[in-house]
């Protein structure tokens, strides 16, 4: 858990530095040695028991002081400022029951913004940078509040119905109809509970099968070229060739080759993958996910 604590740290440093390089561009250069000063308290900090943490001990009067983040001597810069604002938001984002909406972290940001004097013209962007900051720490870093994750938006894909993405309530029917209807489905995948089944029968799919097979879903009767499809899975688009051709063998293993007459490689100069319509006409296949986790 600490681990996920420090990187849910080092997405918040990389999201302000990206932030106060686009707004206050005249402190760019500052960032490095304000976020230098700053990191030793943070990490003084985590070193807490994540329930005996509190936002106001680590902004208070005796912790990092010197860069006036005592209520009322802030440093006449936006930089301290924004980082304040963002490490009390987000920290206070995840210490609760489920994903928070908007709302919510339009609450906190307006509370934290205002008692740390950001301009309020800020206020938009640390909105939308907090709300994917607080979903990344949920979804990637592996930090998970208590009680049930209530995911915003959910991707559901059928053979039948063009894919759908949209907010978990919109679409609530057509998964619980899905999920009802999942022993008949030659593949079906419930991200959202773990859950993979071949004709009906619970078998395993490992992280990387399970984004080269969500990805041939979306692209039904179109083409990935072998960039976008390495960087999407492996986060690299210069991968080996080899490594791709080794985990779609996989797949199609673990798929017990439902998908292998419908992949075709061009590797003669085009280098992509291209996944047949017939997929989508001769298996019937359902996959619920997290919008944009794969």
């Amino acid at each position: 858990m600490e681990q996920t604590s420090r990187n849910l740290t080092t997405y918040i440093r990389d999201a302000a530095k990206a932030l106060v390089a686009q707004k206050c561009a005249e402190e760019r250069h500052l960032f490095d040695p304000l976020w230098a000063a700053i990191e030793p308290s943070l990490t003084e900090w985590l070193q807490v028991p994540a329930t005996r943490r509190s936002v106001r001990k680590l902004i208070a009067p005796g912790n990092i002081t010197g860069l006036g983040f005592r209520d009322e001597q802030l440093m006449d810069l936006v930089t301290p400022r924004v980082l304040a604002t963002m490490f009390a938001a987000v920290f206070d984002a995840t210490k609760l029951p489920g994903t928070p909406g908007l709302d919510y972290i339009s609450k906190i940001v307006k509370q934290y913004g205002q008692r740390f004097l950001v301009p309020s013209e800020l206020f938009s962007s640390l909105e939308k940078v907090i709300h994917e900051l607080v979903r990344r720490d949920f979804s990637r870093a592996g930090v998970f509040p208590l009680g049930e994750v209530m995911h915003e938006e959910i991707t559901l894909i059928r053979w039948d119905s063009a894919i759908r993405t949209d907010y978990k309530e919109k679409l609530s029917e057509d998964i619980e109809r899905t999920r009802d209807e999942k022993k008949t489905f030659a593949l079906f995948l419930d991200d959202l509970r773990n859950e993979f089944l071949v004709r009906g029968v619970p078998k395993k799919l490992h992280m990387y099968q399970r984004r080269l097979f969500i990805a041939c879903l979306m692209r039904v009767g179109e083409y990935w070229s072998y960039s976008d499809l390495f960087k999407r899975i492996w986060d690299d688009e210069t991968i080996d060739t080899n490594d791709f051709h080794h985990l779609l063998r996989r797949l199609n293993k673990a798929t017990e080759d439902m998908l292998k007459p419908y992949i075709s490689l061009s590797e003669e100069a085009l280098n992509r993958c291209y996944v047949s319509k017939g997929l989508a006409q001769n298996v019937k296949y359902a996959a619920i996910f997290v919008a944009d986790a794969y």
